[in-house]
């Protein structure tokens, strides 16, 4: 398969490609392209009520119920000195997946665009309840999910995805007021205590994160044509 053997292979080689594609400069002078947020716009935008979508599909990614029931196991099951280390990976491999997921839907947009038509695929999301959050329970409706099927044919994306958002989850933490804040959250209470204060203190403020860190996903992965896998 052509287009399968055009994509990256691992975690580094997408980290490559994120560096080439989207930094721009010569190692002492670098800024961001931001024609990767124009290009996420514009793929976005194709489809009405698509940001307003993934925007909520991030929110519950860092503040839902599974998200929840994960951190609580770890308070549960894993030693303390571990919470520190544990607790942004739990909410980075929600976002990472979160990601996985974005990037199919889109393919999957992209491949009924092309094959039938904008007009027809707009009616097709527009039939379904609640939309694009009906698109995804079609997905779950069959026999083989398809986003687990991607996942398996293309495991290298939620490689780097699960790390590009650990480090937009982990930006807020570089600053030590801030990281000595999401430790003392961590300290006494029950556990859906420290949940309320990690909120406060480390979900809430890197919200802007997440939400930037998947905008810019947008663009960047659309250089890669999953469509082109689809059948």
């Amino acid at each position: 398969m052509l287009a399968l053997e055009k994509l990256p292979k691992t975690q580094e080689e997408y980290m490559n490609e994120y560096e080439r594609i989207c930094i721009i400069g010569d190692g002492q002078d670098m800024m961001f392209n931001e024609e990767i947020i124009q290009r996420s716009d514009k793929v976005m935008g194709r489809w009405p009520g698509f940001r307003e979508y993934v925007t909520g599909f991030v929110a519950l990614n860092m503040f839902g119920d599974y998200v929840f029931d994960e951190v609580m196991s770890v308070f549960q099951n894993v030693d303390k000195s571990k919470w520190e280390e544990e607790i942004p990976i739990v909410v980075s491999k929600h976002l990472g997946w979160a990601g996985v997921q974005i990037a199919y839907m889109l393919a999957w947009l992209e491949h009924h665009r092309q094959k039938k038509g904008w007009g027809w695929t707009l009616e097709r999301i527009a039939r379904m309840e609640g939309h694009y959050d009906g698109l995804a329970g079609y997905f779950g409706s069959l026999e083989k999910h398809p986003v687990d099927q991607f996942y398996e044919l293309h495991p290298a994306l939620l490689d780097f995805t699960h790390m590009f958002f650990y480090i937009h989850m982990t930006e807020h933490l570089q600053i030590e007021e801030n990281r000595q804040a999401f430790i003392q959250a961590l300290e006494g209470g029950y556990e859906t205590e420290r949940w309320e204060r990690l909120n406060e203190v480390w979900l809430i403020p890197s919200e802007e994160y997440a939400q930037g860190g998947m905008r810019i996903l947008v663009g960047f992965l659309d250089h890669f044509e999953y469509h082109k896998l689809l059948i």
